[in-house]
Formats: C-alpha cells, structure tokens, sequence
C-alpha cells in the first residue's frame, strides 16, 4: 500500500512540475527566429582573394570571362589573375611624354574615381598572352589600344632618363626604352590597386609577417610555404606572396643591367609579367642555418637548379653607379652561409626572376 502511495506521489509531482513549466513558457516572449537582415555568404569568391600572380585563367568571355570582369560601371576591367584593375579604354593613349603620361594617370577619373597611376612594367607585360603573338588574351574586354606603345613608370637600369614601354603587337614583343623627354612617344594605359611603388598595408596577408616551414608536405611542392603553380613552372611562396621561378638555370648569365633586363622578356608558366627581385625579396628566400657548403635554402625547398654564386638583383646601390646588389646562396668559406653582397655591374652573374606586386 505505501509502495502505492509512494508511486502515485510521484506522479501527482510531475504532473504539478509539467504544469509548472508550461505556465513559465507562456510568460515567456519569444523573438523572431527570422535573421533582421538579407543573410550574407561566409564563402570568399575570387574577387575577394588576395592576388598572387600565381593562377592562369582564361579569358574568353569578354567581361564574363573567368579571368576578366567589367567593373567601376563598366569603365574599367578588373583582372582576377593579378587583382589590378585596368582601364577598359585607355583614356589618353595618344602618344606623349613620359611625364605627361604620369601626370595623366594620376588626374585621371575613370570610374568616377581617382587612385589610378602608371603600371610598371611587369605589370603591363602581365596582359600579354604569348600564344596570341604577344597581345591580349583572346576574348578580353578591352578596347582602344591598338598598336601604339604605352608608358610603364619603370626606369631603364643603364639610364634614369629613360623608361621602358611596351605595346601589344609583335613588333614590340620586347619590352624596350626610350626617353622620357621623347615628344610625342607613347600613351598612357592607367592602372589602379596592386601594391606598385608603395608599401603593402600591415594588414596584408602578404606582407611578410609570416614565417612557415617548407618541409611539413608531403612533397616540396606542397608544404606551408612552398606550392608549384603555374604548372610547376613556379613557386608560391605563402610568406611575402610572390611567385618565383622554380628554375632560372636557362636565364641569361650576363652584366647586370642585361642579365635583370631579361626578366621583364621572360615567359615562365606560359606567362610574360616577370621581373628581377629586389635585394629585400630575394634575401627572403635565405635560411642562415645553413652554412657552406650547403644551400641557403629552407629545407624541403621546392627550387631546382639554384645557382650557389652570386644571384643579380634588380637593387642598385645607392651613391654607387658601378655596383648592384646580389645575394648567394652558399657560403664562401667553412661554415659561412649566404648572404648579401655588392659586385661591380659588368661581372657576368645569373639572375632569379619573380612575378608579383612591384617591391622597388
């Protein structure tokens, strides 16, 4: 009998605790389960990735290509290869200073908006598709270029009178220089974005704030730092964000304004917009911890064919005419590493290009 009461006490205080809590839930105010707002993606599509200069893309398709997209109403094209944004038509591509065609950029308000500046040269040669004879990628969006050639804001090594331009024909497959002061030479085709002569913002995923270990893949093409791109015929490296060559052994070995030259007539990858590393970005590629007789390198590296002497680099010395900084890859001594140095201009020295935002 107690067992009885015992049991039916259990029920009657659930069924008091039951009711307990639906009265509570009645004097509860539920908000809306409906979001106060259009629901935003969390997936990152191409124009929102940082650019390496690391993916080839094709461009057919005009201003719905893969590689290109009409933007800034239709004024301007943006290229998801490299992340610059060009002018659709070049606004002053009448031949001109080189002054003037800086001047031109800078006022320029395509888009209905300034910050638009004169490419370097890798940058402009960046558009060139060699199996097209040197000119646009077939299907691109732009217009009004023709055969003229344009100016690019890089100065000839040899001459600070002189700066290289470039057009897209076959008679200009090279790039090549001229006079600044020239009247009435070469066109302005304005750019806007990239990193160009400025400093990359703190922010920037690619800004050197990283140090990765290039031995934690399964191959030294994919680990942390290192990834083959372009198929294999470069080197991403995850840290500063630039695109290396993965084997310079067939560049020219010559003096060094020739030797850096040759960079910006390089097709790597399928792809011209190479160009000689300055003396910070190719230092960057050195691991110290290594001592002679072994390579500078990070282990597990990628790289093929490096040359251990001397490496140009497109750095001059400042207040030195005669020399340009060069960095090697192997010490010279018992347990010397590699490291920065400053042979005289006319010494006959390999070279590494790189493709990426202008570092000078």
């Amino acid at each position: 009998m107690k067992t009885i009461l015992k049991r039916g006490g259990w029920v009657v205080s659930g069924a008091l605790g039951l009711a307990v809590v639906m009265v509570a839930a009645r004097s509860i105010t539920a908000g809306p389960l409906d979001p106060p707002g259009p629901v935003a993606s969390t997936l990152r599509s191409l124009s929102d990735m940082v650019p390496s200069w690391s993916r080839t893309l094709p461009a057919s398709g005009g201003c719905t290509s893969a590689r290109f997209s009409c933007v800034m109403g239709g004024g301007a094209v943006l290229d998801y290869e490299t992340g610059l944004v060009w002018e659709k038509t070049p606004a002053n591509g009448t031949p001109g200073t080189w002054d003037l065609a800086a001047t031109l950029c800078t006022s320029l308000q395509t888009g209905g908006r300034f910050g638009w500046r004169l490419p370097t040269a890798n940058e402009l040669l960046s558009l060139k598709d060699p199996s097209s004879g040197d000119d646009l990628p077939a299907g691109n969006p732009f217009s009004g270029l023709g055969t003229n050639p344009f100016w690019t804001s890089t100065t000839d090594p040899l001459d600070n009178s002189k700066a290289r331009w470039i057009a897209f024909s076959l008679f200009a497959s090279n790039e090549q220089t001229a006079s600044k002061m020239l009247y009435a030479f070469a066109g302005a085709f304005c750019v806007r974005g990239g990193v160009g002569f400025d400093t990359p913002p703190a922010d920037d995923p690619t800004a050197w704030s990283r140090a990765l270990p290039a031995n934690d893949g399964f191959d030294s093409c994919n680990s942390s730092r290192f990834t083959c791109v372009m198929g294999n015929a470069a080197v991403l490296d995850h840290e500063t964000g630039l695109v290396w060559q993965r084997d310079p052994s067939s560049n020219t070995i010559d003096n060094w304004a020739t030797a850096v030259g040759s960079c910006y007539q390089l097709v790597a990858g399928g792809r011209h917009g190479w160009r000689p590393a300055t003396v910070a970005e190719l230092a960057s590629l050195l691991d110290t911890s290594f001592a002679n007789p072994d390579l500078s390198l990070p282990t597990g590296h990628p790289f093929q064919n490096m040359a251990s002497t001397y490496v140009w680099t497109g750095s001059e010395i400042p207040g030195d005419s005669l020399r340009a900084y060069s960095v090697v890859f192997r010490g010279f001594g018992i347990n010397s590493p590699g490291g920065v140095f400053s042979p005289a201009k006319a010494s006959a020295l390999p070279v590494i290009c790189v493709r990426g935002p202008d570092g000078h």
